[in-house]
């Protein structure tokens, strides 16, 4: 009992630090300067060893099924290894410990989820001010970090004054529903909630990223909608916003350029001024992203099987996760996509379908879809991660999967004193 209670202590220490870790630059600086990178990376596979070998180990069957899409796609990352095997064995470990931690945390109600809420809100609150009061100091960092080296001198000045860069400020715009979700559900008092859109806003403009700027507007018309949010009313809204986009399509560009020029910002000016002016406009600016997404899909219908995979020359416009992966990996690589994404949706959202909510939370999930087919990266940190964590926190033990319905039933035929069909369940 005392190891059992030591193991997850130690455990419960490893994912604060985790969640600390993926959130504030600071931590991530300070490890690296007096622990090295090494000392992580055990953390990483530690975790991941008390979490999937040690922790029920008759359940290890349910994580293989669901994490097996996602093995499957790192494994197929070996091809494009630039590192050497033991760096490529870690980034695998931390592609995967997002996903492994949420389904940790989810597969029992009795874990310690809610306790990691207050971490999770307080290092995201500190780290937003300290990121708008960093670019209010130095402006442009908060892009800069997203281009220069780690070792850079500016980038160690950035982190140790803990400013988000690109993951950060799009960690916190995907987030930003669940803020209104939690005003809509009495968690949180209108007045608060619409002081954190502020902040949110504020750190958007001084971090001056054009796309999540863009988010947040249509994010905030959540304020203005029912509570009962069904997933049928975001589809109507969608297509309602899609038919008033062909409306008025000759207002969009007026639109953009008068938001560039209220946020004060010169590069988001230029850029909302560039997506004004539609293709030609994006192709003549000097953001360069519509022509490497262009280059990853043509890349793709050269080879839409398998992408380049099996190519000596691996071609893809490194600035959309979805469309790279296609110029990876063709279609091969879609339907793992489609996969990773449907175990992830499945295992936490669908959960809170029939919560008044739903709707609220399923544009969680399309925002991110969109961010991931316009920008890099999966977000599986927020998707699997801090989204269940917020939900937790917002519904409590409320919501329960069939999955978690049927370990729980393995749980109960495992309890010692279990007869009869009937048994006693253990709590650790």
């Amino acid at each position: 009992m005392n190891k059992r209670l030591g193991d997850f202590t130690l455990r419960n220490l490893m994912i604060v630090y985790v969640i600390v870790y993926t959130i504030m630059p600071i931590v991530q600086r300070l490890t690296s300067r007096f622990l090295t990178a090494y000392f992580y990376m055990a953390v990483v596979v530690a975790l991941v060893v008390l979490t999937l070998v040690l922790d029920r180990p008759e359940n290890l069957s349910l994580y293989g099924t669901f994490l097996l899409p996602f093995i499957i796609y790192e494994l197929l990352s070996a091809f494009n290894m630039s590192e050497d095997f033991l760096m490529w064995s870690y980034q695998v470990l931390l592609f995967l410990l997002p996903v492994i931690l949420g389904y940790y945390f989810t597969q029992d109600k009795t874990r310690l989820i809610g306790s990691y809420s207050k971490i999770v809100f307080f290092a995201l609150a500190i780290t937003t001010v300290t990121t708008i009061i960093g670019c209010i100091r130095f402006p442009n960092a908060a892009r800069e970090l997203a281009l220069v080296e780690s070792q850079d001198s500016n980038a160690i000045q950035y982190d140790m004054h803990n400013i988000g860069g690109y993951g950060f400020v799009y960690t916190i715009v995907l987030l930003y529903p669940a803020i209104i979700l939690s005003y809509k559900e009495r968690r949180i008092k209108l007045i608060t909630a619409l002081l954190f859109a502020v902040v949110i806003l504020l750190m958007i403009v001084f971090s001056e990223y054009t796309i999540a700027l863009l988010f947040f507007i249509i994010s905030s018309m959540l304020f203005f909608t029912k509570r009962n949010l069904s997933f049928r009313s975001i589809i109507i809204a969608s297509v309602i916003a899609v038919l008033f986009l062909l409306v008025f399509t000759n207002f969009i560009p007026d639109f953009l350029r008068w938001l560039g020029e209220i946020s004060g910002s010169k590069t988001m000016g230029s850029r909302l001024d560039a997506l004004a002016g539609g293709r030609e406009g994006l192709e003549n600016s000097e953001d360069t992203r519509i022509l490497l997404y262009q280059k990853s899909w043509n890349s793709f219908l050269q080879h839409p099987i398998f992408g380049s995979l099996f190519e000596k020359e691996k071609i893809n416009g490194a600035h959309s996760f979805i469309i790279d992966n296609l110029a990876l990996y063709g279609i091969f690589g879609g339907v793992i996509m489609f996969f990773m994404y449907r175990n992830i949706f499945k295992r936490f959202f669908l959960p809170y379908k029939d919560k008044p909510g739903y709707g609220y939370i399923v544009w969680i999930f399309i925002q991110t879809l969109i961010l991931s087919l316009v920008n890099t990266g999966m977000w599986l940190d927020v998707l699997c991660l801090f989204v269940p964590i917020w939900l937790h926190w917002i519904y409590g033990n409320e919501t329960e999967t069939e999955e978690v319905k049927d370990e729980a039933a393995v749980d109960r035929q495992l309890a010692p004193g279990a007869s009869g069909g009937e048994a006693i369940r253990t709590t650790e």
